[in-house]
């Protein structure tokens, strides 16, 4: 059997920790539910891995795809089945997962054909492989109407039941457009991640700079409260000098405007340093951003000129 690649592992595993993230913060406590998110999740990717060897944004933007059913499909059981019992829960989330991976086996000739058309994203194919989030949407919207009948704990169980049931069904029968889905988004997940490398020296040195405008703020912001008489900050409600990790938060907070409100200038001067701070933002990120598509335009630019003289 083929191995997979560096790139495949690193991928996955930065994948399984989302998930994990995913498992353990939507079950409270980490139970069946959390479990069959995990164990599901790994035992079909390593399904997709053994079917089509080398699919590695296949497989990456499917398990990201779980990672994202199972937010709404937590959301949804909490807001419209909160009284479901756990094991109803496990299997009704496993429902449509198992549909999918039956329908892609007996499929699986005509998608490997999609497949193998990659690296490359078809236009024309984005929309079709779309079509299918209309009807789940409409069927996810549909289950609101349960918890205004005031059902029984069984009843709910089984609205359940029929609700994630009638959702794998629909899937069973549009794989197809699901796998175009998924294989597209993965490559554009590929692309992007490259040219996120790409920028990472411009984004690098704008970061590098960003940064040592707020030390320098900060420092001025500490040796103005040093040489004065008077508090210049009100903290948590109170006038007090600031040290310099307070400073220090309080010119980043500053500089990207957010402005929590529990540290704030009181005085004139360290007002009109902030103001300063803020304008020297603002410009910092305007003109770094800038350079950076500037950065990535004249690499595409470069490609293409590559490209060009490879086809003539």
């Amino acid at each position: 059997m083929q191995l997979p690649d560096r790139g495949w592992v690193r991928s996955l595993a930065t994948t399984a920790v989302v998930l994990a993230l995913v498992a353990v913060s939507t079950t409270d406590p980490f139970g069946i539910v959390g479990a069959a998110l995990l164990i599901g999740t790994v035992l079909v990717a390593g399904f997709f891995l053994w079917l089509y060897r080398g699919s590695r944004f296949f497989v990456v933007s499917f398990v990201n795809a779980i990672a994202v059913y199972a937010c709404f499909y937590t959301f949804l059981v909490q807001s419209n089945f909160r009284d479901a019992g756990p094991l109803v829960v496990a299997f009704s989330f496993l429902l449509p997962i198992i549909s999918f991976v039956v329908s892609v086996w007996l499929r699986r000739e005509a998608i490997r054909s999609v497949v193998d058309t990659a690296p490359t994203v078809r236009v024309h194919r984005v929309g079709r492989g779309m079509r299918w989030l209309i009807p789940l949407a409409i069927a996810a919207a549909s289950t609101f109407l349960v918890p205004v009948a005031e059902p029984t704990v069984v009843e709910t169980d089984l609205a359940l039941s029929i609700s994630m049931g009638l959702v794998a069904l629909f899937i069973l029968s549009a794989s197809h457009d699901i796998c175009v889905f998924l294989i597209d988004t993965g490559i554009l997940f590929d692309q992007l991640f490259e040219r996120l490398v790409q920028l990472a020296a411009p984004a690098f040195a704008f970061l590098t700079l960003y940064s040592l405008t707020v030390i320098v703020f900060a420092a001025v912001y500490r040796i103005i409260e040093r040489f004065s008489s008077a508090p210049n900050f009100i903290v948590n409600g109170q006038a007090a000098e600031v040290t310099f990790n307070q400073s220090l938060y309080f010119s980043l907070v500053t500089i990207s405007t957010v402005g929590y409100g529990d540290i704030y200038p009181q005085s004139d001067i360290i007002r009109l340093v902030a103001s300063i701070e803020i304008i020297t933002g603002v410009l910092l990120l305007v003109f770094g951003l800038y350079e950076i598509m500037n950065f990535a335009r004249a690499i595409e630019e470069r490609e293409a000129r590559r490209e060009h003289g490879r086809r003539e």
